[in-house]
């Protein structure tokens, strides 16, 4: 295929082979698309029929975003890195801060993002979240 700069994106392919018409924008994409000057970006489902058309293609790159999405924590992890590349903190001290704030945040950017932004020292398990002790439970009568 061509370098060329123009891409066409077909979402719901899948939905496409459903449609019983003359020649469908799925088989114009699935039987051949190196006469065409164009890059396809395909959406579809799970679907055996897209599956087995699309892994024919020879430029074809699969993306499953499910199977190849990368797991919260490792986005977090790399998030938390950068941001405290500019600290005072030493490489260990970083690093063991930035899976704690990874391992908390549970794919939860903004979690990261407000400890990182508004820290606070957890001196135990009765921590409030402005570091000070909360007062001990009180004995119900």
């Amino acid at each position: 295929m061509p370098v060329t700069s123009r891409s066409a994106v077909v979402e719901a392919l899948d939905e496409a082979l459903t449609y019983r018409g003359r020649r469908t924008i799925a088989e114009l994409v699935l039987q051949g698309t190196d006469r065409l000057p164009l890059r396809f970006v395909l959406t579809s489902r799970h679907d055996a029929r897209v599956t087995a058309a699309v892994e024919s293609l020879a430029d074809a790159v699969v993306i499953d975003l499910v199977d190849d999405a990368p797991e919260p924590a490792a986005d977090l992890l790399s998030y938390a890195r950068r941001q405290l590349r500019t600290t005072r903190l030493t490489e260990p001290e970083r690093e063991a801060l930035a899976n704690s704030l990874a391992a908390g945040g549970a794919g939860n950017y903004l979690y990261v993002q407000r400890r990182l932004l508004h820290p606070c020292p957890v001196s135990g398990r009765g921590s409030s979240a402005r570091g000070r002790e909360r007062p001990p439970p009180q004995a119900s009568p």
